[in-house]
């Protein structure tokens, strides 16, 4: 009676027999096999001698056990041995096609312009990278039949980084290596259901439409496309979640774009992330139609005066500091100088007491002193602005006595604010008040 092991061995014996079999039979298909690949003949033919040499080592183990095992091993052998024959012949006569048609390339190419050689970024990881890693990998690398194994082990090594290389850097660098590196990294990194949460991911964090600008809806619709088509590259049937995709993307529009939106969708059709794209870019080549031209308005339009700086010349913001960051009204510099030396800056520089900028023209802005409620900026509010100097007079004396006087501000129950002067008597035990 068979043991569980020998029941195990035959039935494993049994499959690897069944592949050779079936290549037997593949070669035996003449049409069939002239239409395959150089690369898929190479590939049957490794896969023959590995299920060749499993073949005999369950073979051996059986017979160990069972001397009297009836495989009728030369037929299998007979089947092997033609097979491999008729698959050496066939790739050898197809390599020499490719050689020649690659001499026959090569002549073509050098009597042309030299392309500049294709990059290839470095793998680090990144599941969603790595179907697009193997697809360029497998194209200049992997089909080059100038390389052996060795060699494209080497370039599959100094192509990766972080964890992918240290999965592989173990691996001798033999011919046998290179597709046992390729199958662990296939095993680790070709995970369909990472790749594909981690596109779905990308789609559900695209960032929120602050302010619709052209660039920015742009931005925002190719990285929706890229993110769909991955999706649907992975044969994920994306086309059935218009509803949820286009509730999702609503939600990141800026309150103006949802609204038109949904004043221009029609009502009666299903949510269409079609029609939303196409809403989209309709709208981003609006906005960049209906903006203002850049181009420099003429200086000789009748009835316009245009300021037109010199070319070369730096366009500068504040007139006291310098920087390009914030107007003369927001300097903090400025600020801190008395409102008399503010006054004689503008004065000195011939800048408008009104809006603080320098022009030729009647000021458009209106607005008063928050202190006099004349027509000038409060920054340069000064004493010469008031009816008339603060006094003490002296009844013993013919002269006057002046003293010196501070603004000061105060606030009222309801927070208001309120300016007043201060009298600085040192001689004196009080000091009087005077709104401004």
């Amino acid at each position: 009676m068979a043991t569980d092991s020998e029941t195990s061995l035959r039935a494993s014996r049994g499959y690897v027999k069944g592949a050779i079999t079936r290549l037997h039979s593949f070669v035996s298909n003449e049409s069939e096999l002239e239409e395959s690949t150089l690369q898929a003949l190479t590939t049957r033919k490794e896969r023959l001698l590995t299920a060749f040499r499993e073949y005999e080592g369950f073979n051996m183990r059986i017979l160990s056990m069972r001397p009297d095992d009836d495989e009728d091993v030369a037929a299998v052998e007979d089947k092997y041995l033609y097979t491999l024959t008729v698959l050496n012949e066939v790739i050898s006569r197809k390599t020499s096609c490719v050689e020649d048609s690659k001499s026959h390339v090569n002549t073509i190419a050098r009597s042309k312009t030299k392309l500049p050689a294709i990059q290839m970024s470095i793998f680090s990881g990144n599941y969603v990278e790595y179907v697009a890693f193997q697809s360029l990998f497998t194209s200049l690398i992997h089909n080059d039949l100038t390389l052996d194994n060795v060699q494209k082990l080497y370039y599959l090594r100094s192509y990766l980084k972080n964890e992918p290389y240290d999965l592989i850097k173990n691996l001798p660098l033999t011919a046998s290596s290179y597709d046992q590196a390729r199958q662990l990294l296939d095993e680790r990194y070709n995970n369909r259901y990472r790749i594909v949460n981690e596109h779905i991911g990308q789609l559900l964090d695209l960032p929120a439409l602050v302010k619709s600008t052209p660039e920015n809806i742009r931005d925002f619709v190719a990285t929706l496309k890229q993110t769909l088509a991955a999706l649907q590259n992975l044969d994920v049937k994306v086309e059935t979640w218009d509803p949820i995709i286009v509730c999702i993307l609503n939600r990141k529009l800026d309150t103006y774009t949802a609204r038109s939106y949904q004043m221009e969708r029609d009502i009666a059709e299903e949510h269409s992330v079609k029609h939303f794209i196409e809403y989209l870019e309709k709208r981003a080549l609006a906005l960049e139609n209906a903006a203002p031209s850049t181009a420099m308005p003429s200086t000789k339009a009748k009835g316009l005066s245009v300021n037109v700086a010199a070319a070369g010349e730096k366009a500068m913001t504040c007139h006291y500091c310098k920087s390009n960051n914030h107007k003369l009204f927001s300097c903090n510099t400025f600020k801190l100088i008395t409102s008399m030396e503010r006054y004689k800056f503008c004065k000195d520089n011939k800048l408008c007491l009104i809006c603080l900028n320098k022009h030729n023209e009647k000021c458009k802005f209106h607005f008063k002193c928050d202190l006099c409620k004349k027509a000038h900026n409060s920054l340069v509010h000064h004493d010469e602005c008031d009816e008339g100097p603060v006094s003490l007079l002296s009844k013993g004396h013919d002269s006057k006595v002046l003293l010196p006087t501070v603004q000061v501000k105060l606030f009222t129950k309801d927070k208001k604010t309120i300016i007043v002067k201060a009298i600085l008597d040192t001689g004196s035990q009080a000091s009087s008040l005077r709104a401004s």
